[in-house]
């Protein structure tokens, strides 16, 4: 019977790139088994999505409800749009003739299929920012060595929190017509000024957004192995920084 020397050094199981080693295996999810795991048990999915990142199915629910959100809301968007550009016009004083043939330009490009295209596309330009704003964050500031593939998967699961509430905010604009009406946060306390810059930075702070910084602050924190408590305190600092900037420039 053979002997293994006792002075033998056990094989290292290397790394792989995803940050787990080869012998580990990581017990598979479904997508729905995520989509209800992001409200419910976000540290569970997120440390799933940081050694099987996916996401093709929770791209697609959250650019649909982008869609239905700019369909359901197009009537008040489109009448904001005209009243700002009415009163743009008037003020570089544009004659009443020249003011309609302009608001009826306007009109062919501001019809509700443009804008359910328009709400598909702009949601996944903002995910694609905030996934490569992530993975500055991860790598760099917290010293991660993730994928843009994880951080992406991540900003699309966290989207689904955000995608109802654009379904929620979409229906309360389409039953009462106002989108000043549809306050989701902080908007409630300022919604008598809706042009105040106060305003324009408490209605960027929602429920359902913070609720998403949070669960991004989780996946930071699964992705790179630092607290908690520091990733959900820097994500939260850097959307209010954002949420303030947008507002006064808006």
């Amino acid at each position: 019977m053979s002997e293994t020397p006792e002075n033998e050094v056990p094989e290292r199981i290397e790394p792989s790139d995803d940050g787990t080693s080869a012998g580990e295996e990581t017990a598979s999810m479904t997508f729905g088994a995520k989509a209800i795991g992001i409200f419910l048990d976000p540290g569970r999915v997120t440390s799933h999505l940081s050694q099987k990142p996916d996401w093709l199915f929770p791209l697609i629910v959250v650019v649909i409800a982008a869609a239905l959100f700019n369909f359901f809301a197009s009537d008040a968007i489109i009448g904001i749009a005209e009243e700002k550009a009415i009163e743009s016009m008037q003020n570089r004083n544009m004659s009443t003739e020249q003011i309609d043939q302009a608001i009826e330009i306007q009109g062919k490009f501001m019809k509700p299929e443009f804008m359910v295209v328009q709400g598909a596309l702009g949601v996944v330009i903002v995910q694609l920012i905030m996934a490569l704003l992530f993975l500055f964050l991860g790598n760099i500031i917290f010293g991660g060595n993730k994928k843009f593939k994880h951080y992406w998967s991540l900003v699309v699961y966290v989207g689904l929190i955000g995608a109802v509430g654009m379904l929620v905010q979409g229906a309360l604009v389409r039953m009462t017509g106002d989108m000043n009406s549809a306050q989701l946060g902080l908007g409630i306390i300022t919604a008598g000024d809706p042009d105040a810059k106060i305003h324009k930075i408490f209605q960027l702070i929602t429920v359902f957004g913070v609720w998403e910084w949070i669960v991004y602050g989780i996946g930071i924190a699964s992705f790179t192995g630092v607290t908690r408590g520091k990733a959900i305190g820097t994500i939260i600092a850097v959307a209010l920084v954002f949420s303030v900037g947008f507002g006064l420039i808006s």
